[in-house]
């Protein structure tokens, strides 16, 4: 036991200072990270001008983030092989537009709808997060016809969270499963 003893304060006065200076030891800086030259490959990346979408005015007051014309987060294909694009942005539209570039339409603004949508506590964080269609979105014939699904934030009194409650409680994630009456159309019914 005397060993034990002397052996575990042998350890804590002269291993621990050792382990911690080696924990809180900064690395070099690297004078050259690249230090060959990085060849060129076959991969040429352009960008053009495809679709701009409206400029709509931060809901934060003061402002809280920069002039942005939208906060988007995802472009993606309806799965429904009509050529047209959804393009959430944070704010709390969703934007139709097709694989033309055409002037983007408001799909459906979450903030005209009964659903606390709110994105003012952080805005360039909150918001329409995202939007999912059904892979049955454009198919009558199945039950997963004109449903779509997005994730938005509302605020943290507006109803008891089922599932990892924020412990911060400046707002709640809700996932809402949304059913157009007609899915050909560019507007939400």
């Amino acid at each position: 036991m005397a060993i034990s003893r002397r052996f575990l304060i042998f350890t804590l006065i002269v291993v621990s200072p050792v382990l911690l200076a080696t924990a809180n030891a900064q690395p070099d800086p690297l004078d050259d990270p690249v230090s060959e030259d990085v060849e060129l490959g076959d991969i040429r990346v352009r960008t053009e001008e495809f679709v701009r979408l409206p400029r709509i005015p931060e809901s934060a007051s003061p402002r809280q983030t920069n002039d942005a014309h939208a906060r988007i987060q995802n472009l993606s294909a309806l799965p429904d092989n009509s050529g047209r694009l959804v393009i959430n942005d944070l704010r709390g539209l969703l934007y139709l537009t097709d694989e033309r570039g055409s002037d983007p339409v408001v799909y459906l603004d979450l903030r005209n709808q009964d659903v606390d949508f709110d994105d003012t506590p952080f805005p360039n964080e909150m918001g329409v997060a995202g939007v999912a269609f059904h892979p049955d979105f454009g198919d009558r014939s199945e039950p997963g016809y004109g449903k779509f699904y997005t994730a938005y934030s509302v605020p943290s009194n507006s109803g008891e969270p089922d599932y990892l409650a924020d412990e911060d409680e400046n707002h709640h994630s809700v996932i809402r499963e949304w059913t157009a009456t007609d899915a050909s159309v560019n507007v939400f019914q």
